[in-house]
């Protein structure tokens, strides 16, 4: 098992990274089994619901798209900021829940909405150009391209960030 971090949070977006963004409801969730394959090897790992999802599943029914060892860490969701059109809306909610739980530890997000975090440093627009995920957006993001889901290489960053104990 890889070495993990003490303490980290995965912010966790639904639409466009456990499923394509088109998915009919019988195709939804299809790349759950591969992030769960991931998380598995880093059981510090705990998961706060980040996706739309939360605005009309309560937690229990959020946990039950996954399998109930990973369904355990989830614990919790971000509060809702209003208006939730807002500039980098999901940033400031997942820099709410950070607040509201006094949360001092690592966090990574993985979303296929860039544009709901600010740019850090020199970036390209990734969803036009070739996109190295070695220099993300923001350095907290795990990004997803929404017509695909969660990709092998998504996979592979993702556990090169949990695995980062620098």
């Amino acid at each position: 098992i890889a070495s993990a971090k003490d303490n980290m949070i995965l912010f966790l977006d639904f639409d466009g990274v456990l499923h394509h963004i088109r998915a009919r409801y019988n195709e939804g969730f299809q790349h759950v089994p591969a992030l769960e394959t991931v998380l598995r090897d880093f059981p510090l790992v705990k998961i706060v619901i980040s996706s739309s999802w939360r605005y009309h599943e309560n937690l229990e029914q959020l946990r039950e798209h996954f399998s109930p060892d990973i369904a355990e860490r989830i614990i919790g969701v971000t509060p809702t900021i209003e208006p939730t059109w807002q500039e980098h809306a999901r940033f400031k909610e997942i820099s709410a829940w950070i607040e509201m739980n006094a949360y001092t530890g690592e966090w990574l997000a993985i979303d296929d909405q860039y544009g709901e975090f600010p740019q850090v440093g020199e970036g390209k627009d990734i969803q036009e150009e070739a996109f190295d995920m070695h220099s993300a957006w923001h350095p907290n993001l795990v990004w997803s391209r929404k017509i695909f889901g969660l990709r092998p290489e998504n996979l592979q960053y993702l556990r090169e960030r949990l695995g980062n104990n620098d």
